[in-house]
This record gives C-alpha cells, sequence and structure tokens, in this order.
C-alpha cells in the first residue's frame, strides 16, 4: 500500500529481497532494462531462502522495502493479504504457448526450475543430457513434471 513504490525506477535506495539469486538474476535483467541497476542502485538486496511466504512477510512487516516472488506468489495469498501488495512495473500481452498467462510478472518467463549438475559430474555427461531434454517435444510425457 505503498505510494513511493509505482515502477521499478522507484527502488532506487530502497531495500530489496529475493528468495533465491537465481530468481533474482530474471528480476536483474527486468532491472537493467528499465535502466536501473540492482546491486548499484538499490541500499541493499538481501536473499531469504526460506520461502516466498517469509519473503512477502519481510515486505509487509517493513523489513525490506519490496521482494523478488515467483510468479503466482502473490495470487496464491489470501485476499487479506494479497490486498496489501502490487507487482511493480507489470509486462503486458504475456503470453505463454499462445495463451494469455493468468498472472502478473515484471520479467520474461523462464522455467520454474533450474537444471543443475554436481561437480562431479563430467562435463560431456551434462552436455549431453542438456542436448537429450532440448530434442523432447513439448507435449512430451518426460516434460511434465
Amino acid at each position: 500500500n505503498r505510494t513511493d513504490l509505482q515502477q521499478l525506477t522507484d527502488l532506487k535506495d530502497k531495500i530489496v529481497t529475493a528468495s533465491s539469486f537465481n530468481l533474482c538474476q530474471f528480476q536483474w535483467r527486468a532491472f537493467e532494462l528499465g535502466g536501473v541497476s540492482l546491486m548499484a542502485d538499490t541500499a541493499q538486496v538481501r536473499f531469504n531462502s526460506k520461502g516466498q511466504d517469509l519473503l512477502i512477510a519481510d515486505v509487509l512487516e517493513g523489513r525490506s522495502d519490496a521482494g523478488f516472488t515467483r510468479t503466482d506468489s502473490i495470487e496464491s495469498q489470501p485476499a487479506h493479504i494479497r490486498e496489501k501488495l502490487r507487482i511493480l512495473d507489470p509486462l503486458e500481452g504475456v503470453r505463454l504457448e499462445g495463451a494469455p498467462f493468468p498472472f502478473e510478472t515484471t520479467s520474461e518467463l523462464y522455467p520454474e526450475y533450474v537444471l543443475m549438475a554436481g561437480m562431479h559430474v563430467d562435463w560431456e555427461l551434462q552436455r549431453e543430457v542438456v542436448l537429450a531434454l532440448l530434442k523432447l517435444p513439448r507435449d512430451a510425457p518426460e516434460t511434465k513434471a
């Protein structure tokens, strides 16, 4: 319900919290595209790996000015919490596989989970797995979580 925060540029000199460095990278790109340096222009970037709900609580309780959450995190909150939050600079016309995306988002859409490999896994094997996954048709059963 803060009136001083309307767009991403209003986060200059503010404290922002992300749930992970991986998620933060997506918003980082949105900041750069908007002419704001996430690390140089904000007062502080914090990481809270304890979940989206605690990140949202940090914002509601004033420990952070803004938070970077996963798409649908705000929409999945109870109404009394949802009405106290808003998305800054949401993108318009976002589509997923040709259909309108049902949630507001400030960044392009990315896969929900990243693919990682342990340090002990041979680089060539990692490469082969990635190439095999990229060759799967979108509707293949293996692509469903």
